[in-house]
């Protein structure tokens, strides 16, 4: 089976870093002379890279010909854009780093267990997001995550904060267009920060799991459906041996 390969774009197809348009859907793009990363050539990524390079727009892309291989990107002479994924748009980014959030939220309250604050911001945002909570009870829950954030900046505990940073930022998204789209776009940078104060073995496992979370909104029902052929595959098999053959 041929790996997925993705191109992340600006608003109206355009490169991030080039600010150059992409052609329409389906049409070949082609450069000439060398090519080198991040400095000549089409930059594509596959769904391990995706994290490292979000942006407004996703499109499952394409290319042929030559191909430089890198740790979080292809760089490719010829490519094209082949779907745009729809379900990526700024509620579902927003959902998408509320998740992120409450699943690193373990950082701060395996320290500070009594304080719920950020956790409470994260599930008012959800409220509001669902059109269940008003702007002010949230704004209020934000305020509320912020002074969890800054109140252990010059303890030994202090590291921790970044979870409740996190949780305070995700909440505070849920009311900004403007800030959803900067946190989508410095993505990397953000996370790089936050859970790079648990080692390099937590920080993989923080990564693969966001990865695993944003493909089930960017194929909601294709996740769906591998989960219940999962899920069937276990009730037939449940002590994990070979499944039977019917003769």
């Amino acid at each position: 089976m041929v790996e997925k390969v993705y191109k992340t774009l600006l608003n109206g197809r355009v490169g991030r870093f080039s600010g150059v348009v992409w052609p329409e859907r389906g049409k070949w793009f082609e450069v000439e002379g060398v090519l080198m990363p991040c400095i000549s050539g089409l930059h594509l990524c596959r769904a391990k890279d995706l994290l490292e390079w979000l942006a407004p727009e996703i499109w499952e892309a394409e290319y042929e010909g030559e191909c430089i291989e890198e740790k979080d990107k292809l760089i490719v002479r010829k490519a094209r854009l082949i779907r745009r994924l729809e379900n990526w748009d700024l509620t579902a980014a927003r959902l998408f780093e509320l998740d992120c959030a409450e699943h690193f939220l373990w950082r701060y309250e395996e320290v500070h267990n009594e304080d719920k604050r950020p956790r409470k911001a994260i599930e008012i945002a959800r409220r509001y997001i669902e059109g269940k909570a008003e702007e002010k009870e949230l704004m209020r829950a934000v305020d509320e995550a912020w002074l969890a954030a800054k109140l252990f900046l010059s303890l030994n505990s202090g590291k921790s904060r970044y979870a409740a940073r996190a949780a305070a930022c995700a909440a505070n998204d849920a009311l900004d267009n403007d800030g959803i789209e900067r946190r989508i776009l410095n993505w990397s940078v953000f996370w790089d920060k936050a859970t790079g104060t648990v080692g390099s073995k937590i920080w993989h496992a923080e990564r693969e799991w966001q990865t695993s979370q944003l493909m089930k909104y960017l194929y909601p029902k294709e996740v769906r459906d591998e989960e219940k052929t999962r899920n069937r595959k276990k009730a037939d098999n449940p002590e994990g041996g070979k499944c039977r053959v019917e003769l």
